[in-house]
C-alpha cells in the first residue's frame, strides 16, 4: 500500500493562467506560446490564453487555448471524436508522495507501476474488479462508484 492520498494530479502543481500578451518571460520563463502550433485565423491575441504548468521538479510546459465561442456543431463533431478515441485499456495517472519524493503511480492497461527515482516497481494485480476499484481509491481518492463504473465499462471493451 502506499502511504498517502493524492486527490488530483493537479494538487502538485502550481498553475498560471496568463492572456497571450502576458508571456511566460514576465515571470522569468522562456515564451513557449511563440512555437504553439496555431493559426492566426483561430486565435488571435485577444482571444487567446496559456496555462504555464510549473512542476515540482522545475520543468513548465504550456498549452494556449482559444477563449472564442466554438460553434455548436463544432463542438458536437469534436465530442463524437473524442468519445470514438477512447482507448479499449483504461490509463490513470497521478502523482503521490513516496518517502521523500513525489512518484509518478500509474494504472495501465490493467497493470500498476510506481516510478521512483530508484526505478520502476510493478504492484500485485487485483482479482476483481472491486479490488481494483479499492486499490485505485485507495491511492487517488476518486469516488468508488465513479471509478467501479469505469472499469466496468473498460472490461467489456477488452
Amino acid at each position: 500500500m502506499l502511504p498517502g492520498k493524492n486527490r488530483l494530479a493537479f494538487h502538485w502543481y502550481n498553475l498560471h493562467i496568463r492572456s497571450r500578451s502576458e508571456s511566460a518571460a514576465a515571470i522569468g520563463l522562456p515564451d513557449h506560446t511563440k512555437s504553439a502550433p496555431l493559426s492566426s485565423s483561430a486565435m488571435t491575441a485577444a482571444c487567446a490564453r496559456s496555462v504555464l504548468n510549473e512542476r515540482p521538479n522545475g520543468k513548465v510546459s504550456t498549452q494556449v487555448y482559444s477563449t472564442e465561442p466554438v460553434e455548436m456543431s463544432v463542438l458536437w463533431e469534436a465530442a463524437e471524436y473524442s468519445q470514438a478515441a477512447l482507448k479499449p485499456a483504461p490509463l490513470l495517472e497521478c502523482r503521490i508522495p513516496f518517502q521523500h519524493e513525489i512518484a509518478h503511480w500509474e494504472f495501465s492497461g490493467w497493470d500498476i507501476y510506481l516510478s521512483t527515482s530508484k526505478g520502476l516497481y510493478r504492484e500485485a494485480k487485483p482479482d476483481t474488479i472491486e479490488g481494483w476499484t479499492e486499490k485505485i481509491h485507495d491511492v487517488t481518492g476518486y469516488d468508488k462508484n465513479v471509478i467501479k463504473k469505469a472499469l466496468e465499462i473498460y472490461q467489456t471493451r477488452a
